[in-house]
């Protein structure tokens, strides 16, 4: 083994606890979750050691880098020096460590075990004698020499550098103050990729009977040398990032589709005995600087509010496993990605949880569970009365897109929030298309780790939107970045009796050639709705046509055909259906519309001389089952409506199954889906008089589903809208 840190032992002094204490107290404003550093070793890429790594048996608390004597070793990050030992000779063994240095770093850490900021130390081992070029107390830069790699200390065996992460409450602390041994965590979620084309696999694997034993996750490749397995974490000194909550994960690996499997740990063999295999995990596919998870499910929240101006956020999590329960781990970050608050939150199977933020909050959101979820944020501005919803974002993406966004369109304007979706600094560039001819627009600006960045185009910072005659935009966004991103868009404008009008969407929906749109309201109880196509390809969309299906379904009622789309643009059909050249007399409709390039699409609702709006995304991805994670009745005067369309030309059979909070079946019953027809759901069928839970709708055909919510208020009943999620 080439290092394995011993526990020290140390009683902690007066002074020590009445600093701890006094830390506990202190808001976590300056704390951030891991953040991406810089690599000790440059040469040739800085590889790590494959066969010894974070958990490895011993057990290993960081990880190697087995280089030749007299290499240079560079600070993964900006700090200062708070321990250095340079005085034992090469190959002198006999201290544990040999020569080292320890750098606190300047980014504080969000630290999970304490729920309270800490310090981030970076511990370097092994080094040569007499090679340390800093001094004690010195500020030293990311990638700034500090030591050379040598073979010191009892607990090497070779040549290499030992790199550790530790996370203490307390600053200036010397390497056996700090506790490595149980304070430490895996360096392979900090350190940059060992190049340009590798990325990471991040895990949470049980053994069939959810106990923490060592496993091995095999299958994955990486670009050198071999890589037997990656090890689980089965100490309970070994901990896991405090955001993400994994049992394992490793980086370097190469981009690729990979069937993996989880081995009982062994040694060395054990991928290669199949009597050890215990679980086949199925196939993941690795991309370019995204993250692939394995048994976890994170889910990402841009838009969360609480009594910061006069917005409330609601956020409701269901957890759709049907016979495990979960644990959510909800993490709040400020703007700047600092974390503000944590909780935890077990959620029972087919349950779901209604999670708050903190006072005076406005940021983001990450969910991170353990079994499969979907969320739902719904937001409520209590003066000037109005109310939004979104879905949350599964699987964010490099590139996103706004259908529609206004400034001073009619007294309209948008939120845009691009929420980072890594732990590194992303570069972002946003660019504005109007949908008509006229100067376009383009932003450009760097998200921290975990951050987010609000775009109000009522700004002053977006003026270059008003760069037309009568100084307003109609238009479309496309938002590419380094790294992914999830977005939410909010329309807003204040109605005419002085409430707000709001609609809400995400990037949930991924763009794609096919659209279903389950509800189209045609004068119902004064409702309208309109739409906005966007072409997200880098060519022409060439007149795409809309078909329309009353809510019986059967043959369509009519069709309409659109005008070409630009790269990038938008095109905004209002109302659907169009009023004249169908037979749409039904006042509800949905629809369908295949493109011959990629695009996405949004459905606008208005309510005729009334303040009432919502709006949702058209969905891509149609499947047999669909989940909302929110329907209620009588709730705090919420009420529910849900429209289910079957997308196929074929009879369907589908189900209904309401589950109460606690996972239990409320009730379910079944119904029949004509080709092409929508059906539509009123809590006035739900059991009881009261109801607040999620719903499953299951189908033999594919469906698509829009949840509708409404709460009485002055001016009559608000409404919003999200999208059922598809699984």
């Amino acid at each position: 083994m080439m290092s394995t840190l011993k526990n020290n032992n140390r009683w902690i002094t007066f002074l020590q606890v009445i600093l701890i204490c006094f830390l506990l107290a202190i808001a976590v404003k300056d704390a951030y979750p891991s953040h991406l550093s810089k690599r000790p070793i440059t040469t040739n890429g800085g590889q790590i050691l494959q066969s010894y790594l974070y958990g490895g048996q011993g057990i290993h608390k960081g990880v190697d880098f087995p280089y030749p004597l007299d290499t240079s070793i560079y600070a993964v990050a900006d700090g200062k020096v708070v321990d250095l030992l340079e005085n034992s000779q090469d190959n002198d063994n006999t201290s544990l460590w040999g020569n080292y240095v320890v750098i606190q770093h300047t980014r504080r850490h969000f630290n999970r075990l304490t729920t309270q900021m800490s310090y981030t130390y970076s511990v370097y081992l092994h080094l040569s004698y007499n090679s340390v070029p800093v001094s004690l107390n010195q500020q030293v830069t990311a990638g700034q020499k500090i030591g050379e790699i040598d073979n010191t200390g009892q607990l090497s065996d070779g040549n290499h550098l030992h790199l550790q992460i530790v996370v203490y409450p307390l600053a200036s602390q010397t390497l056996t103050s700090l506790d490595v041994n149980n304070n430490s965590r895996n360096p392979e979620l900090w350190l940059e990729p060992y190049s340009n084309n590798t990325t990471m696999a991040i895990g949470k694997v049980l053994d069939p009977n959810n106990i923490n034993n060592p496993l091995a996750i095999c299958g994955l490749q990486k670009p050198y040398g071999s890589f037997p397995f990656v090890r689980t974490y089965s100490d309970s000194s070994l901990h896991e990032d405090d955001i993400l909550g994994e049992n394992f994960a490793t980086t370097d690996i190469s981009p690729g589709t990979y069937h993996l499997y989880a081995y009982d740990y062994v040694g060395t063999n054990t991928c290669n005995d199949p009597n050890n295999q215990i679980l086949d995990l199925g196939n993941y596919t690795f991309k370019t600087g995204e993250a692939t998870y394995i048994g976890l499910y994170p889910v990402y929240l841009p838009d969360v509010r609480q009594e910061t101006g006069n917005w409330n956020s609601y956020i409701q999590i269901r957890n759709n496993h049907s016979s495990d329960s979960t644990q959510a781990i909800v993490t709040y970050f400020d703007s700047g990605g600092w974390v503000n608050k944590q909780e935890t939150l077990t959620i029972p199977k087919q349950g779901n949880a209604r999670a708050y933020p903190p006072n005076n909050f406005g940021g983001s959101v990450l969910i991170v569970a353990d079994q499969d979820i979907a969320a739902t944020v719904v937001q409520e501005m209590l003066s000037g009365y109005g109310a939004g919803a979104y879905t949350g974002v599964g699987k964010p993406d490099k590139q996103a897109f706004v259908p529609l966004v206004h400034r001073n369109n009619v007294g309209w304007y948008s939120y845009i929030n691009i929420q980072n979706a890594s732990n590194r600094e992303n570069n972002v560039e946003i660019d504005f298309f109007r949908s008509t001819e006229g100067q376009d627009c383009t932003k450009n600006f760097t998200l921290p780790p975990y951050g987010v960045q609000r775009i109000n185009t009522d700004s002053s910072n977006y003026n270059c939107l008003e760069a037309s005659t009568g100084g307003k935009f109609v238009g479309s966004a496309h938002i590419a970045a380094e790294y992914p991103v999830a977005v939410s868009n909010t329309q807003y404008t204040t109605g005419t009796t002085g409430y707000h009008r709001i609609i809400m969407s995400s990037s949930a929906t991924q763009p794609a050639t096919a659209h279903e749109i389950p509800l189209i309201q045609n004068n119902n109880y004064g409702y309208l709705s309109g739409m906005v196509l966007q072409n997200s390809d880098t060519t022409t969309m060439s007149m795409p046509t809309v078909t329309y299906y009353p809510a019986s379904g059967g043959s369509n009622c009519g069709t309409q055909s659109l005008s070409s789309i630009s790269s990038y643009k938008s095109i905004v059909v209002l109302p659907i259906p169009p009023t004249s050249g169908t037979n749409c007399t039904s006042s509800v409709v949905s629809a369908a519309f295949p493109t011959n390039r990629i695009g996405l699409g949004q459905v606008n609702q208005l309510k005729n001389q009334s303040d009432q709006a919502s709006g949702y995304e058209a969905t891509t991805n149609v499947t047999k089952t669909a989940i909302a994670p929110w329907v209620v009745r009588n709730w705090n005067g919420w009420g529910t409506g849900i429209q289910i369309r079957n997308t196929e030309n074929g009879s369907a059979t589908a189900t209904i199954s309401l589950y109460n909070s606690s996972g239990s079946l409320a009730t379910s019953w079944a119904f029949n889906l004509s080709p092409y027809s929508t059906y539509t759901i009123s809590d006035s069928q739900f059991s009881g008089s009261s109801f607040d839970g999620s719903a499953v709708i299951s189908a033999n055909r594919k469906i698509a589903v829009a949840v509708n919510l409404w709460r009485p208020g002055n001016s009559g009943d608000i409404l919003t809208s999200y999208l059922a999620v598809n699984r």
